[in-house]
């Protein structure tokens, strides 16, 4: 297998290659001997394919942010957003006396500005975006160029995902799907949820009933007074006598197997409770292990169950990971670790049940999505990966939580009457650069590479991973 750099080579390599390729086409052009339209094609495909490759050398875009941002700071920008299909928002400096603090606008990947001042912006997303201006409380689409697509108005939208966005029009409660043309596509309902293999359930405004509707809005009107996601062909649906399992035309699956009550999929297994045990369902819908007096989620491919007074965990197959690892009390998996009780109090366990890292703590911890908690002791702030490392191997004053492999934190050795001085540190608990941040009215977490500082003065600093400052005003 290539490593990530040989890798990125290998398609530089043919990115130069195919910009080569395309300079006689360039050429041919200009001296009018060649179709403008075929050139126009191609130059979209060359610019997509350095697009993918930046995007992997520069995750955050933080390079190309920082000098779009140098060209545009002169007209009042603040910051440039990540780009999204080439489009990034700015938001600039608005006229304070006139009680605009902010106004953001788009621009593309030659630091050209594009479309009008808006007053709230979105990510583009299937070539199109939802915006708000001119005072109005109302969502319209744009297009790259900042044209308007459509005559609708929403009082909320999301993005677009496979041609489609869920919006509210202003003068509804309900919510319709709308195409890129800004086209409704079906009937409005109360709630349209997501769409999984296919299929999105929606609940109905008369009776409040379910049914799954696909990318047409089209349905077969068969309805239930519960429902669930589909997964892997078959979706979760309930009546007053239980739940069961139906395929894509909402028809039953083994009818007679109707459960109490089933849990969402969590690592490809659906945890069900018949006759109050508990069992697990593969992807095909076969019993694995059980019955269990209680079973938690599978995650990362095991799950704790309590069949005679203890808990163990047992793997995808249903066998048992380990004979002679029992606890009274655990937690959930995060990035391969959970949490379990022994006499002394909470320690950290590998998926196989066993013992990781030295730390015995006197509670449980609640661990984020990217394996990090905190653990408040006194006036002393602790934070602990999953793995039972705790993170510089010290105790910080307060911080906010890991975002982006990033945390900012401030001294507990602090003088009682001076201000906190924050800073920053990576997973290990190493600081990241010297400086250090003074008299901060807010501080955000990492997001798409950059936090966002305000200071006392009204100063506001953007910073990159690094600690650096990228963005300031």
């Amino acid at each position: 297998m290539l490593s990530p750099c040989s890798q990125i080579k290998q398609e530089y390599e043919a990115l130069a290659a195919q910009a080569a390729d395309f300079a006689p086409i360039a050429a041919a052009v200009a001296a009018k001997k060649a179709d403008f339209s075929e050139a126009k094609k191609r130059l979209k495909e060359l610019a997509a394919a350095y697009d993918g490759v930046l995007e992997k050398v520069d995750r955050y875009d933080l390079t190309l942010r920082r000098r779009v941002f140098a060209k545009l700071k002169k007209e009042g920008a603040l910051s440039v957003g990540k780009f999204y299909e080439g489009m990034a928002e700015v938001t600039f400096a608005g006229n304070r006396e006139a009680g605009e603090i902010f106004y953001y606008r788009y621009v593309n990947r030659a630091g050209k500005i594009v479309g009008e001042k808006y007053e709230e912006t979105t990510p583009f997303s299937c070539g199109r975006a939802f915006v708000r201006s001119g005072g109005d409380h109302r969502y319209m689409i744009i297009d790259k160029s900042g044209s308007r697509i459509g005559n609708g108005s929403y009082l909320s939208a999301t993005d677009f995902v496979d041609g489609l966005a869920r919006v509210r029009r202003y003068s509804s409660l309900l919510v319709s799907l709308v195409d890129i043309s800004g086209e409704r596509v079906g009937d409005a309902y109360a709630e349209i949820g997501s769409f999984c293999d296919g299929l999105a359930k929606v609940r109905c405004a008369m009776s409040d009933e379910y049914k799954y509707i696909n990318k047409n809005g089209q349905s077969n009107e068969k309805k239930f007074a519960q429902a669930s996601d589909f997964f892997h062909g078959h979706a979760i649906v309930g009546d007053c006598r239980g739940c069961y399992f139906i395929d894509r035309d909402g028809e039953p699956i083994a009818l007679q197997e109707r459960y109490q009550r089933v849990s969402d999929p969590s690592d490809g297994m659906t945890r069900v409770v018949q006759n109050r045990m508990y069992y697990f369902l593969n992807e095909n819908l076969e019993k694995i292990g059980g019955p269990y007096r209680f079973a938690g989620k599978f995650s990362c491919g095991v799950a704790w169950v309590n069949q005679s007074g203890g808990y163990y965990l047992i793997d995808r197959t249903g066998a048992r990971v380990c004979d002679e690892q029992i606890y009274s009390r655990v937690t959930n998996f995060f990035v391969g670790y959970a949490m379990a009780e022994i006499d002394d109090g909470w320690i950290f366990v590998d998926k196989k049940g066993e013992r990781v890292g030295k730390e015995c703590l006197p509670v449980s911890l609640n661990f984020d999505s990217s394996g990090f908690a905190h653990l408040v002791v006194g006036d002393k702030f602790f934070y602990f990966h999953a793995s039972g490392r705790r993170v510089g191997g010290k105790a910080f004053g307060t911080g906010l939580g890991f975002s982006e492999g990033r945390c900012f934190v401030n001294d507990s050795s602090r003088p009682a009457d001076s201000d906190y001085a924050w800073y920053v540190i990576d997973e290990m608990g190493k600081r990241i650069n010297n400086e250090r941040h003074e008299s901060i009215v807010t501080c955000d977490s990492f997001n798409n590479g950059v936090a966002k500082i305000k200071y006392e003065n009204d100063e506001v600093v953007y910073i990159e991973r690094n600690g650096k400052r990228i963005f300031e005003q």
